[in-house]
C-alpha cells in the first residue's frame, strides 16, 4: 500500500510498505521534515512582488515547512507573503524595507513591519497573532516612546505619575491640570483654555466685564477705569456699537465787536469798530512792496511782465506768450532799414553817422543795399563787419615793434601761399539769411584753407559762431614772407 502525507508533508508509511527503506524514510521524516517544522529557518527572497509558498507530498526540504521565515530581497513597497492553508506557527523576521503581510489565500493576515520580527499562527483560514494578552511582562530596558513607552525606568510624584526627567512631548493632551508652568506652551486657547483675569503687568486690563456702547478704558495710574464719555456745554455725545460721535450743539455764535482799521504797504482798512453790522472799506494805493521778498511767481505779459524769470540777449516779443531771446534773423526783421543814430551799438542799420558811435565799435552787419557807412576816422580797437563797402580816410592798426614780443619769422611762407586758392564767389541763400545780402560778384579766400596755414587770420563770426571769418589784413605778413622766399629762389636761379 502506498504512503500518505500529513499537513507538514511528513511521509506516513502504510503497513508493509518501504520494507527495505523504511529506516531511511523515518530518518528523513525526523531529521528533515520535523526538524524544519520545529527549529528550521529559511530565507524567502522578494523581488518587488507577492511571494507564494506551497507544500508538496514529499518529506524532502521545503521552505513553507520551516518554523522561521527570514524575509530578504527588494520589497518595492508593501507586499504579501502567502503561506499554505494549514495549522502552523511561524516566526517571521522581516529584513525588507517595507511591511510584509503574512496571510493565506482566504485571510487578511498580519502585517510585519520592516526590520521587525513577529510570532504568528496560521489557523488554516487566516494568519493571526500568537499572543494577544500577557498577565505580566518584564523588559530588559525601558520601552521607548516610539513603541508606546516613556523611555524611562523610574518616575516620581503622587497621583497621576509624573516623569522624573524633562521629556519633550509632541502635541500632548494634558487634560485639565490643576497646576503647572505654561511659560513655553503654545496653542493655548484664550477663550476656553484660560481662566481668571489677565493683569496689567501681563499686558491685560485687569477688567472682566464687557464694556457697554460708548464706554472707554481710561488709565488711572494703577490700572484702568471703564467709563462713558459725557457731554459738556455745547457738545453732544452719541454712543453706538464701537462708535462715539461728538458734535457741537451751540449753533451760530456772536461777535461783540470787530476793530477795522490799519494799513499795510499803502493799503488801508477802515470802518471803525463794528459791534453788530457795518461796512469795511479797503482802499489806498499799494506801495513799498519788495519785488525780491514780498512777491512770488513770474509777472505774466498780460500784467506788464515778461513771463520769464531769466533771459539772455535781446528780448523778443511773442504776442501774449512769454518773451524769449531774439535770434539774429528776428533782430533783422524788427530793425530792417530803420536808421539808427547816436547809438553805442548798431546792428543791421542802413546808415549810422560816425559821430553816433562811441566806445568800442560792435560787430555790424549791413543788410541793405544803398548808402555805405562813411567815417572820417577809425580810432576804435575793433573792426566793422558789413555786407557792403565802407569808405574812410584811413584805417590803422598798432604795429610798433616796441609793443610786440616777436617769436620769429613766418617760415615756409611760399608753401603756405601755394596751399591757398583765390576765387570769385557770390553769397548763397544761407549767407543772405545771416545778413550777407550783397548780390554782386566778390573775390576772396577759403577761411578753412587759410585756417590750416595761418590760423591767426581766422576767427569765429560774431553773428553766428558756427561760421568762420577772415581778417585779410593779417594775410599781408604771409604774402611779404612768401615774396621774399620767391625772390631768394629767383636770385639763386640767376646766380
Amino acid at each position: 500500500m502506498a504512503s500518505t502525507y500529513s499537513s507538514l508533508k511528513i511521509e506516513l508509511m502504510a503497513t508493509g510498505s518501504n520494507s527495505t527503506t523504511w529506516g531511511n524514510v523515518t530518518n528523513v521524516n525526523l531529521d528533515t521534515a520535523l526538524g524544519e517544522a520545529i527549529t528550521g529557518s529559511e530565507d524567502v527572497t522578494f523581488a518587488s512582488t507577492t511571494v507564494t509558498l506551497t507544500l508538496t507530498n514529499t518529506n524532502a526540504s521545503q521552505t513553507a515547512r520551516n518554523l522561521r521565515l527570514n524575509l530578504i530581497g527588494t520589497s518595492g513597497g508593501a507586499q504579501n507573503l502567502i503561506v499554505p492553508a494549514i495549522e502552523k506557527v511561524y516566526i517571521i523576521n522581516n529584513g525588507c524595507a517595507d511591511a510584509i503581510t503574512v496571510k493565506n489565500a482566504s485571510g487578511t493576515g498580519i502585517a510585519v513591519p520592516a526590520g521587525k520580527t513577529m510570532w504568528v499562527y496560521n489557523d488554516a483560514t487566516n494568519v493571526v497573532n500568537v499572543v494577544t494578552h500577557l498577565t505580566s511582562l518584564t523588559l530588559a530596558a525601558a520601552l521607548p516612546v516610539a513603541s508606546g513607552g516613556t523611555g524611562v525606568t523610574t518616575s516620581t510624584g503622587s497621583g497621576n505619575t509624573v516623569l522624573s526627567t524633562s521629556p519633550s512631548f509632541t502635541t500632548p493632551l494634558l487634560g485639565t491640570p490643576t497646576s503647572g508652568n505654561l511659560a513655553n506652551c503654545t496653542g493655548v486657547s484664550l477663550t476656553t483654555g484660560v481662566s481668571g483675569t489677565l493683569p496689567i503687568a501681563n499686558g491685560g486690563t485687569g477688567l472682566t466685564t464687557t464694556p457697554s456702547n460708548g464706554f472707554v478704558d481710561i488709565g488711572n495710574g494703577t490700572g484702568f477705569t471703564r467709563a462713558a464719555v459725557t457731554a459738556g456745554s455745547g457738545i453732544s455725545v452719541t454712543n453706538g456699537a464701537g462708535t462715539i460721535t461728538i458734535a457741537a450743539t451751540g449753533g451760530t455764535g456772536t461777535v461783540t465787536s470787530v476793530a477795522t482799521s490799519g494799513s499795510v504797504n499803502g493799503i488801508t482798512l477802515t470802518g471803525g469798530t463794528i459791534t453788530s453790522t457795518g461796512t469795511i472799506t479797503l482802499g489806498g494805493t499799494l506801495s513799498g512792496v519788495s519785488l525780491t521778498s514780498q512777491v512770488t511767481g513770474t509777472l505774466p505779459v498780460a500784467n506788464g511782465g515778461t513771463g520769464v524769470a531769466t533771459i539772455s540777449g535781446l528780448v523778443h516779443g511773442n504776442g501774449t506768450s512769454p518773451v524769449s531771446a531774439a535770434s539774429a534773423a528776428q533782430v533783422v526783421a524788427v530793425i530792417g532799414a530803420t536808421a539808427v543814430t547816436n547809438a553805442t551799438n548798431a546792428t543791421n542799420a542802413s546808415s549810422v553817422p560816425y559821430s553816433g558811435l562811441t566806445g568800442t565799435v560792435p560787430t555790424w552787419n549791413q543788410n541793405t543795399t544803398g548808402n555805405a557807412a562813411t567815417a572820417t576816422t577809425a580810432s576804435t580797437a575793433n573792426a566793422l563787419n558789413s555786407a557792403n563797402s565802407y569808405t574812410a580816410v584811413d584805417f590803422t592798426a598798432t604795429s610798433d615793434t616796441r609793443l610786440k614780443d616777436v617769436y620769429g619769422p613766418i617760415i615756409d611762407a611760399l608753401d603756405k601761399v601755394d596751399a591757398l586758392s583765390g576765387f570769385y564767389y557770390r553769397n548763397n541763400d544761407k549767407a543772405r539769411s545771416l545778413g550777407q545780402v550783397k548780390e554782386d560778384q566778390q573775390v576772396g579766400l577759403s577761411a578753412q584753407d587759410l585756417q590750416d596755414v595761418l590760423p591767426e587770420a581766422v576767427s569765429r563770426w560774431s553773428v553766428d559762431p558756427e561760421y568762420l571769418v577772415v581778417a585779410y589784413d593779417r594775410v599781408v605778413p604771409l604774402l611779404v614772407e612768401a615774396i621774399k622766399e620767391l625772390r631768394a629762389e629767383v636770385k639763386a636761379l640767376k646766380g
